[in-house]
């Protein structure tokens, strides 16, 4: 007990941290605090519980369940533009091309205020959504050179850490908030996104004033590093062809991650259709809870982060998320709500560890002049699962409450069996890998 409470200690004084680290912090963590407002209303629980909501009434049943699926697959779909986003940062200045792909992606809220209640409307609602969506996952994968430059391999994952943590409590505000505004009223979405895309802009103004460790080292070894591998797809191909360990990562990654995304679309559907919750407590359960558990379970996974290797540190993760599932399941059966709270509590600690690994799990395998490339890499193969995990799922559900309304908690095997070959596979890298 000793020894967690210390390394909760450490966390919080920022030890290890580097001295360019400590003084960026306060400039990263004020954007990445005020960007988290409006992601949070473009993550895919968040955006199929308003998609549900909102339309409901306007769009018959089977249009809105695929919108659902839709807003859902929304976040991770648009990281398929990462390729361009890295192809496009190499050699250019990281800063300025960071805030103005925040700046860019506050176009999207504001557009969503304007939406018709309609069918149009709500893929409208949808492509806006993707829009934001594009520019940030520009953002994330510009940032990930940033923040290499600027923190040593011991400290990254505590410095992540932070700026999640922070995130995360402001995501975990406007789900709360939002919820109750929905459940006040539907059209009071027309407020809380145009809040949000001003958050994102103040976010890109914040980010200006970052500096980066050995600036203009890092342009030099990204230009030097491009003139020698192939751009887009061809370069990612040619990387994962070079890079046996990395490809056989991402492979198992790709089962493992469809898992989570077809899980948290099935999971609105859930509420909403089986149970017939509330908007507020929807929210709660699919945005609130995960992101208020999250903050507690961080320290204690940027510490295991430095002490396993990446495969390793996965399969605690994805274990973590089967427990969720099942209480989901139980939760969803006895229609009991202190179920459904600990299955969100525990997506939400799996989402600490996720978040960390997602960012900086890359960084195991890649060089500082392909950084960038390797993030790359891994976020546009988040877009592709992300388009087809969310489909897949819905379509399962649909097929089977076709036949009777009670089956859609059978549903959740689909997931449960992605993220179960995705545990085993990691055990089974975990051992080829260093420690």
């Amino acid at each position: 007990m000793n020894r967690v409470l210390q390394i909760y200690a450490d966390w919080l004084r920022g030890s290890g941290l580097s001295r360019v680290s400590k003084s960026q912090s306060p400039r990263e963590l004020s954007t990445w605090a005020f960007a988290s407002v409006a992601i949070a209303m473009t993550e895919g629980g968040f955006a199929g519980v308003v998609v549900k909501n909102v339309f409901s009434g306007t769009v018959s049943n089977d249009w809105l369940n695929a919108g659902v699926a839709l807003a859902a697959a929304a976040p991770a779909t648009a990281n398929l533009m990462s390729f361009f986003w890295a192809d496009y940062a190499a050699g250019r200045h990281k800063v300025a091309t960071i805030a103005m792909l925040l700046i860019a992606a506050a176009m999207g809220p504001m557009v969503i205020a304007l939406v018709p209640l309609s069918v149009a409307g709500m893929f409208v609602f949808i492509a806006a959504m993707l829009l934001s969506r594009v520019f940030w996952a520009g953002a994330l994968t510009v940032r990930s050179a940033v923040w290499r430059a600027n923190n040593p391999d011991e400290s990254r994952a505590s410095f992540m850490g932070k700026v999640s943590v922070l995130g995360s409590a402001s995501m975990a505000l406007a789900g709360a908030v939002s919820g109750l505004l929905l459940d006040e009223s539907t059209t009071n979405f027309r407020w809380f996104y145009p809040a949000g895309g001003i958050a994102l802009l103040v976010a890109g103004v914040v980010y200006r004033s970052v500096r980066v460790r050995r600036h203009r080292q890092l342009l030099a070894a990204e230009t030097a590093a491009r003139t020698r591998q192939r751009a887009g797809l061809k370069g990612a191909i040619e990387l994962l062809r070079q890079d046996r360990n990395y490809r056989r990562y991402m492979q198992v990654m790709f089962f493992f991650g469809s898992g989570n995304l077809a899980y948290l679309t099935l999971n609105v559907l859930l509420l909403v259709e089986q149970l017939e919750l509330s908007r507020l407590m929807q929210m709660m359960i699919t945005t609130t809870i995960p992101m208020a558990a999250l903050p507690l379970t961080i320290p204690m996974w940027a510490h295991l982060f430095t002490q396993s290797n990446i495969a390793r540190f996965r399969v605690g993760q994805g274990v973590l998320f089967l427990f969720g599932m099942l209480m989901t399941a139980i939760g969803v059966v006895t229609q009991n709500l202190w179920f459904l709270g600990c299955a969100a509590a525990l997506s939400g600690t799996g989402l600490a560890a996720g978040n960390i690994g997602w960012h900086l799990g890359h960084n195991a395998f890649a060089s500082d002049g392909r950084a960038t490339d390797y993030m790359a890499v891994h976020v546009s193969l988040t877009g592709l699962r992300g388009l087809l995990a969310p489909l897949a799922a819905v379509g399962c559900y649909q097929w089977l409450v076709s036949y009777d309304m009670a089956l859609g908690i059978y549903a959740l095997a689909f997931p449960f069996a992605l993220m179960t070959s995705g545990v085993i596979g990691f055990s089974r890298l975990s051992r080829q890998l260093p420690s």
